[in-house]
This record gives structure tokens, sequence and C-alpha cells, in this order.
């Protein structure tokens, strides 16, 4: 399969993040909950990025081979294919320290730190390294808007 991604994957986004199913204390946290942040947001980005960034770089400079039986498909390809990019989506929670969600904040200022550091290694290579943070995303209010009937909303009822 490693040998695929070498030739498939151009970009990547880890957009995965977990937080705190209530905001709580350091020392409230349970482990379950604790080791479900880690895992989603630090191991999960990481696991993913061993998997792919390994294939980026060593494709950055290779010319893409003829005897692909897509070959037009390939050409156009070749074209976005010289490097790679990974964009690791972050948190503000990472910027800002967040009492009663240290866990989720510390693991977005690990994702924030790592992206810096992993940028410098792979750029030699012609892999971009990006990370962006988003803000607060409260879901369940999300769901509640996109349930709502369209008189709710006069413009899009139209």
């Amino acid at each position: 399969m490693v040998a695929c991604l070498s030739f498939l994957v151009a970009p990547t986004v880890n957009n995965v993040g977990v937080s705190h199913e209530i905001p709580a204390d350091f020392v409230d946290t349970s482990p379950e909950e604790l080791a479900k942040i880690i895992n989603v947001n630090v191991t999960a980005t990481l696991r993913i990025t061993s998997l792919i960034a390994p294939a980026m770089a060593s494709r950055y400079g290779s010319p893409f081979p003829s005897s692909l039986p897509w070959r037009n498909v390939a050409h156009s390809y070749r074209l976005i294919s010289k490097k790679g990019l990974i964009l690791n989506m972050g948190s503000f929670a990472g910027a800002a320290p967040t009492p009663m969600l240290a866990v989720y904040s510390g693991s977005k200022a690990f994702l924030r730190t790592w992206s810096d550091a992993l940028s410098a290694e792979l750029a030699p290579k012609g892999v971009v390294v990006e990370h962006a943070n988003t803000y607060y995303v409260v879901r369940s209010r999300l769901i509640y808007l996109f349930s709502l009937s369209p008189p709710h909303f006069p413009l899009l009822s139209k």
C-alpha cells in the first residue's frame, strides 16, 4: 500500500479532534477521557503522517512512471506532485492555554510545535507542512442549525 501512496497522495489534511465531554479540571479528568483525547488528537495524526510523509518525500523530484494505465491523468497529476502538502488542523486552544480543557489544549499545542518541527525536516525534500488554527465549534448548535426547516432561513427557502 505504501508504494501506491507515493503516486496517489499530494495534499493530506489531518483534521481530527476530540475534546472533553464537559469542561473539567485536569485532576477530575478520567483516564479513559485523557487517553481518548491523546489517541485521537496526537497519536492518530502522527500515525497517518508517518504513512504519508515518507511517500511524499521519496517522490520529490522523481518523474512519474509512464507505464501507468491512466497516463493522461498522471500527466496532469505530475504538475501538482512536485511537492507534497501536509495540513494539520489545530485549535485556538493550542495557542492560548485553556483552563478546564487542559488535555485538549495541550494536545493542540503539541500539534502546533510538531508541525513547525516537521516543516523544517521536510522542507528540503519538497514537502510543505502547515498548521492552521480553528476557533471554537459547537457541534450541537451546528446540528440544530442544519436541522431547522427553510422558513427559519428566509434566503434559503426561495
